[in-house]
C-alpha cells in the first residue's frame, strides 16, 4: 500500500468516523427535538384540557348562578302574587264579616259567646267582664237583657265578636273576629291543587 492509498484509506476512515459522529449528533438532535415536540404537544393538550375543564366549570357556575337568580326572582314574584291574593282574599273576608255583623245571626252568635264565657266564669267562680266592639254598642242593651252579663264597650277595635276578662286571674278569653282572622292569616298558605 503506497502513501496515496494510505491517505485515501485514512481519509475514508476519518470521513466515516466524522460521518458517524455527525449522524449520531443528528440522531440525538432529532431525538431531543422529538422529545421537546412531544412534551410541548403533551403540555399544550394538558393546558387546553385544563382550560376546557375550567371553562366547563365556569359555564356550569354561571348557569347555576343564573338558574338560582331566576328561581329567586320567580319565588319572589310568586310570594308577591300570593301576598296580593291573600290580601284580596282577607279583604273579602273582612267585607263578609262586616255584612254578617248586620244580621240577626251575628247578634245570636254574640249571645251564645257571652253565655259560654259566663258559664265558664261561673264554673270557676270568677268575676267576668265581657267586652264588645264599639261598632256593636247599639246591641248593648239587648245583649245585657238576653245574657244578664257585665258587658262593656271595648276601647280597642277588634272587628267583632267578644272578649272576656276573668278579673281574679286577669285572663283574657278572646273570641274576637280580628284575632280569629289574624290567626288564620298567619297560618294561611296557598297550595297548588292537583286536577
Amino acid at each position: 500500500m503506497d502513501l496515496e492509498d494510505k491517505f485515501a484509506y485514512f481519509e475514508t476512515q476519518v470521513n466515516q468516523q466524522a460521518q458517524d459522529v455527525i449522524d449520531e449528533q443528528v440522531n440525538q438532535y432529532r431525538a431531543t427535538l422529538q422529545k421537546d415536540y412531544d412534551e410541548f404537544v403533551k403540555n399544550t393538550n394538558q393546558e387546553f384540557d385544563a382550560k376546557f375543564v375550567n371553562a366547563k366549570k365556569d359555564m356550569r357556575k354561571e348557569l347555576n348562578k343564573n338558574i338560582s337568580q331566576s328561581q329567586i326572582h320567580l319565588q319572589r314574584d310568586l310570594y308577591l302574587q300570593e301576598e296580593k291574593l291573600k290580601k284580596t282574599l282577607f279583604a273579602e273576608f273582612n267585607d263578609a264579616i262586616q255584612n254578617y255583623m248586620q244580621t240577626d245571626e251575628y247578634r245570636n252568635q254574640l249571645v251564645v259567646m257571652i253565655n259560654n264565657l259566663k258559664d265558664y266564669a261561673e264554673k270557676n267562680r270568677e268575676e267576668l267582664v265581657v267586652y264588645i266592639n264599639h261598632s256593636d254598642q247599639g246591641m248593648l242593651e239587648t245583649l245585657f237583657e238576653e245574657t244578664n252579663a257585665n258587658i262593656q264597650i271595648s276601647d280597642r277595635e277588634f272587628l267583632g265578636g267578644v272578649r272576656g276578662v276573668l278579673k281574679d286571674r286577669q285572663v283574657l278569653i278572646d273570641y274576637s273576629f280580628s284575632t280569629l282572622l289574624a290567626n288564620v292569616e298567619d297560618s294561611f298558605t296557598i297550595k297548588e291543587v292537583d286536577d
